[in-house]
């Protein structure tokens, strides 16, 4: 149905809400220009009960996702704003920031300005591209007008509504409710003034401990370089990649920044910034507790992507995960502040669902911290720091981690690695040999047969023991089917004598 505004197709959208569609307000010869204004509801003194059956007629059926997902895939931008002015139901679906934000991430690849809404932003979009089709000058609409310290509201909500407002409301906390800490649990805090680099290696590396170091940062360029007015004055056109699989010119990014008012905002998260935003790459230096990374012996072209730049607002970050291919990472912040929860392999964070890769169903930091944390016992709660602008913080490798960035009103920028050393090497190859599909284990393999010889043979003893482990696992496995089996048999023998 996609590109379709034809009288058959509103006559059907007409009798699968069972409402009249308004299209003179909606879309007047293929702009859209309704809804100008956007502002903030408030309880009525006598509400009208939102109604889902008679508001959405037949699709009261579907659930939440299931029609977000069809207005997604089925209906263009014009149709989707003209079901929404069929009832107050569809235009609360119609309205969802999430829907509007997929389609400006497939769409336009977020090549677009930010102005309030990701509703907004694609309707000025597709009415620009409309007008210069045309080719008739274009006037923007304005701006939505939105009071963030008023919540929605609707009477009678159900699920689906309620999870809305769960979305706003965990976009309009205050991130200094984050900023403190567990008292129990606290991961070490040392100075790179004092902490020697055998001493790191020995008591934090070797022993898959985590540590915050401060100091490090003083002989950087980048402490003044990377700041929002330089970025923007040397890089300000320059195309980043950020999470949800939008890539952006700087200064639109910074301009989202400015106007978004999101749950989960984009956090650019960039590995080609070396090559697309000279000199950024030569700004800083690997600091001297990691001046191995064993991956190097594949060469730029061959090895895993390994460094990014991070620029995003307070409440954004990343959920627990652990990284990839069993490596280690460190991450120096110039500017905000992170907060991490750390848990070590062995245990499986709570609120964390099974999966199969490195990373996990796991929910925001922010919904974490606001729904899971506080019903954790104090026994099972993570380790725990609060990373400052010139510290370096250090992510053992196979250790659960979430960050989540603070500092209101503060940009966060930070630079992470993920390298290989000989601290971490076993635990790196038996992560590679146990994605069998990985390309990249066999470059590895041949390189170290090449070039590190003794290093070679440590790969080829974890191989042996993996395999002598599986073999392991199967006899038992086996063994484990005999006797069920033979349990099995011997109690129908019982029954039979029995009866």
């Amino acid at each position: 149905m996609n590109g379709r505004d034809d009288p058959e197709h509103l006559r059907a959208i007409q009798w699968i809400t069972k409402r009249e569609v308004t299209v003179p307000s909606v879309v007047h010869n293929g702009e859209i220009i309704y809804q100008i204004k956007h502002v903030p509801v408030r309880a009525p003194e006598k509400p009208e009960k939102y109604d889902r059956v008679n508001g959405l007629g037949y699709f009261h059926a579907f659930k939440y996702v299931w029609l977000r997902e069809f207005l997604d895939d089925r209906l263009n931008i014009a149709t989707i704003c003209k079901l929404g002015s069929t009832s107050k139901e569809f235009a609360v679906y119609a309205s969802d920031e999430k829907l509007w934000r997929r389609y400006a991430r497939r769409l336009y690849k977020g090549n677009l300005d930010f102005s309030g809404s990701w509703k907004h932003s694609v309707i000025q979009w597709h009415n620009r591209k409309f007008y210069k089709e045309k080719g008739l000058p274009y006037s923007p609409l304005p701006a939505p007008i939105r009071d963030p310290s008023v919540a929605p509201w609707w009477e009678g909500m159900d699920e689906e509504l309620v999870k809305m407002f769960k979305r706003w409301y965990r976009a309009s906390v205050n991130p200094r409710y984050f900023e403190v800490t567990s008292p129990q649990n606290q991961i070490d805090r040392r100075s790179a003034t004092e902490l020697t680099v055998q001493e790191f290696i020995e008591k934090y590396e070797r022993a898959s401990k985590p540590v915050l170091i401060s100091d490090v940062t003083k002989k950087w360029a980048a402490q003044y370089t990377w700041t929002k007015e330089k970025l923007l004055e040397r890089h300000g056109e320059t195309k980043f990649r950020t999470g949800g699989g939008f890539k952006m010119k700087l200064r639109r990014f910074f301009r989202y920044l400015e106007r978004q008012h999101e749950q989960q905002p984009l956090y650019l998260f960039d590995q080609n910034y070396p090559e697309n935003a000279e000199p950024m790459g030569s700004e800083y230096a690997v600091p001297p507790y990691f001046p191995e990374d064993l991956f190097e012996i594949t060469g730029e072209d061959d090895r895993p992507p390994y460094r990014w730049i991070l620029v995003g607002p307070a409440g954004s970050g990343a959920p627990f995960h652990t990284d990839p291919r069993g490596t280690s990472a460190w991450n120096t912040v110039l500017s905000g502040k992170k907060r991490w929860a750390m848990y070590p392999p062995s245990i499986h964070p709570p609120g964390v669902g099974p999966d199969n890769s490195d990373y996990y169903d796991a929910p925001t930091a922010v919904k974490w911290y606001m729904k899971v944390f506080p019903q954790i016992p104090e026994d099972n709660r993570p380790q725990e720091c609060l990373q400052e602008p010139g510290e370096l913080f250090f992510v053992p490798s196979g250790w659960w981690h979430m960050v989540l960035n603070l500092g209101e009103g503060d940009l966060n920028v930070a630079v992470t690695h993920n390298y290989v050393s000989s601290q971490n090497f076993d635990l790196v190859a038996e992560d590679l040999i146990n994605d069998s599909d990985d390309e990249f284990t066999e470059i590895f393999r041949k390189k170290l047969r090449r070039k590190r010889p003794e290093l070679y043979q440590r790969f080829r003893t974890v191989e042996r023991k993996l395999k002598k482990r599986k073999r392991s696992d199967s006899d038992s496995s086996d063994v484990s089917s005999s006797s069920s089996a033979s349990s099995s048999t011997s109690g129908s023998s019982s029954d039979s004598d029995s009866e």
